[in-house]
């Protein structure tokens, strides 16, 4: 009996042994590997239903109102609620300065603003929606890839709360300041695992935005072309804002015409299609066009130009605008 005791007690000692010289090389042996939980929350990043989406270097202007720069959707599908963490977005561009953005605050004006989606339009932003506030506010870093703004500090948790079985979105909102520079780029970025929640991290690869750009110039018109003996088509050197191009009242002929209809929405973002009540005289007929358009950035033409309809109005350059900034 004291034999068999023996020869399994050195048995067992080999074995330990031997396995712990095979750990000591790297190399593993009865091991017993944990399952890995599964994150519950996932997190998309997107410009889906923003202004930038589809719209590289889209025009925005000084003192703007807010605009929408990313939107955050996180998905929680566990049955507890899971809460925003630390959300780390990086601002670059051409020419781009803090500077270039309002002052960060947690007011409506601020330059970078954390949004919260209430629910009045699912998925996009609008007034209903509620800023994010946080004590103390994030401070630009400049790093190697741009400019840095954390937003942590959250003074209400109910304002991050991801609640289970949802999906929760938030916006990322900018502001442009007075002292914004024509021609500079704003571009947003979130960098692979920049937000964190309780549960999780991501995006799991770097999201890029579509960038906004400075406009302080107001629209020209670059060319009028008659369609026919009543209607004309104008061309402006940029997008136009059809919302502010669209009344009669804001293009008169002369020669006793009135302007029978504006059509802004079946042609290109630049172009507006206006049409009299009665056929023109070329040559002899003028086109003013008022001071009331505007282009997407909100910049307003100042002057009012009177062109003379021919039938070499075709890509004629009508001299420049002269423009002022609508804050």
């Amino acid at each position: 009996m004291f034999k068999v005791c023996s020869f399994f007690k050195k048995t067992i000692i080999l074995f330990v042994l031997f396995t712990l010289s095979l750990w000591s090389i790297g190399v593993p042996f009865f091991t017993i590997n944990a399952p890995i939980a599964k994150a519950a929350t996932t997190l998309a990043v997107s410009t889906s239903g923003l202004a930038n989406g589809s719209y590289y270097n889209r025009p925005i202007g000084t003192s703007s109102d807010p605009y929408p720069i990313l939107r955050l959707e996180l998905t929680n599908s566990s049955s507890t609620p899971d809460y925003l963490g630390t959300t780390t977005i990086t601002f670059s561009g051409d020419s781009f300065s803090t500077s270039t953005l309002a002052d960060i605050n947690n007011s409506n004006n601020s330059g970078v603003a954390l949004y919260r989606d209430n629910g009045n339009t699912a998925e996009y932003i609008d007034q209903a929606d509620t800023q994010v506030t946080m004590s103390p506010q994030p401070i630009w870093v400049s790093t190697s890839t741009g400019y840095q703004l954390k937003f942590t500090n959250y003074i209400s948790t109910s304002s991050v709360e991801l609640p289970n079985s949802l999906s929760t979105f938030f916006f990322i909102v900018i502001r442009t300041s007075a002292a914004a520079v024509n021609n500079t780029q704003i571009q947003a970025s979130v960098y692979q695992d920049d937000i964190l929640t309780n549960d999780t991290t991501g995006p799991s690869s770097t999201f890029y935005a579509n960038p906004y750009k400075v406009d302080t110039v107001g629209p020209a018109i670059v060319s009028v072309d008659p369609l026919n003996d009543y209607s004309v088509m104008v061309r402006f050197n940029e997008d136009i804002d059809k919302n502010w191009a669209s009344s009669t009242s804001d293009y008169t002929f002369s020669d006793g015409l009135t302007t029978d209809n504006v059509n802004t929405y079946s042609y290109g973002p630049d172009e507006i299609k206006v049409a009299a009540n009665t056929s023109f005289t070329t040559g002899s007929t003028t086109l003013t066009v008022s001071a009331n358009i505007k282009d997407l950035a909100g910049n307003a033409n100042t002057s009012v130009t009177a062109i003379t309809i021919s039938s070499s109005s075709q890509n004629a350059v009508i001299s420049e605008f002269s423009a002022s900034v609508n804050g």
